[in-house]
């Protein structure tokens, strides 16, 4: 059973941080989200949680010893059920959800919305929207075969930054030494030969950053496309700044327009676009490879799937 009381003092102990940062990462991420009139929710099934190393992890949802992957799995899909969030810690984390019914594909209309914990800042620069966006690349998938199973070819929802991304990336978390600095907390190296690190906020996360539950191995690898860094660190402010990118979930707040998606922007591996009456399953990652000083890493956090009306 999630202790979801333990989790939402946690999550209280944080709201004055979170509010004078205007970021709602800290804390709100644990605490339930509000559902608004223009959506309905879609019960969804875990059927893959695979996050990425970061600040949230082994927290939503919670790790406990023992736990496989398949624990965890039904942890998140209690989660998401109940309004609560899980977290895809940086980028390459995913989550891969089963739709209860599937969710057609209305012509010239918005049709479904991954709810996140995303919310503007109090003003913005240039008709810039900002806030607290850390923006998952949405993957969807029809059941073609009509077998329960995603066995069938993923296609990725555009956004406003596909032509403007690494299509290609690969990159390979390492668990963490045991003397590891707080800034240099969990090294990465890419494929390419990009690398850095992951810091840790020991000032409101102190749990291991590296999924527990993945056991005998000190490193993660994940593949995907990469997305421009949308974290700035203003001087002024000494704050960051993380601009809100169209198409994405956890970029946009959730009661407003520009976090809803269009199945008929689905395109395939060649930037394509395909015809998709419907889709059953959809895979969320996180798209920004970035560590923003005391706000931690760019990892996208989900709470559920609902329909547009």
């Amino acid at each position: 059973m999630i202790n979801k009381g333990l989790i939402t003092l946690i999550a209280l102990s944080c709201v004055t941080v979170a509010c004078r940062e205007h970021d709602g990462r800290f804390g709100s991420g644990e605490t339930p989200v509000p559902d608004y009139a223009h959506g309905t929710a879609v019960e969804v099934a875990v059927l893959d949680y695979s996050p990425a190393p970061g600040q949230f992890v082994n927290t939503v949802p919670e790790y406990e010893v023992g736990d496989d992957y398949a624990a965890m799995n039904a942890k998140a899909t209690e989660l998401l059920n109940d309004g609560y969030m899980i977290s895809l810690g940086a980028w390459g984390g995913s989550v891969t959800l089963k739709l209860s019914q599937p969710i057609a594909n209305r012509a010239d209309k918005n049709d479904f919305r991954i709810k996140g914990n995303a919310v503007y800042a109090s003003t913005s620069v240039s008709g810039v929207r900002y806030g607290s966006a850390e923006p998952g690349i949405v993957l969807v998938m029809q059941d073609a075969n009509a077998n329960g199973e995603p066995d069938d070819q993923w296609y990725e929802i555009m956004g406003s930054e596909t032509f403007n991304s690494t299509e290609r990336y690969a990159v390979t978390y390492y668990a963490p030494a045991a003397d590891a600095t707080d800034n240099e907390y969990i090294r990465w190296r890419a494929q390419n030969g990009d690398s850095g690190y992951l810091n840790r906020t020991v000032a409101y996360h102190t749990q291991c950053y590296f999924p527990l539950w993945v056991e005998n191995v000190d490193s993660l690898s994940f593949e995907g496309r990469l997305l421009p860094p949308n974290g700035y660190h203003n001087a002024q402010t000494g704050n960051y700044e993380l601009v809100s990118y169209y198409g994405y979930a956890d970029s946009h707040p959730n009661n407003t327009d520009f976090s809803c998606l269009d199945i008929a922007m689905a395109i395939d591996s060649m930037g394509n676009k395909v015809n998709l009456p419907s889709i059953d399953f959809i895979k969320i990652y996180t798209g920004v490879l970035q560590a923003n000083g005391h706000l931690g890493e760019c990892s996208t956090e989900i709470a559920g799937v609902e329909t547009m009306e």
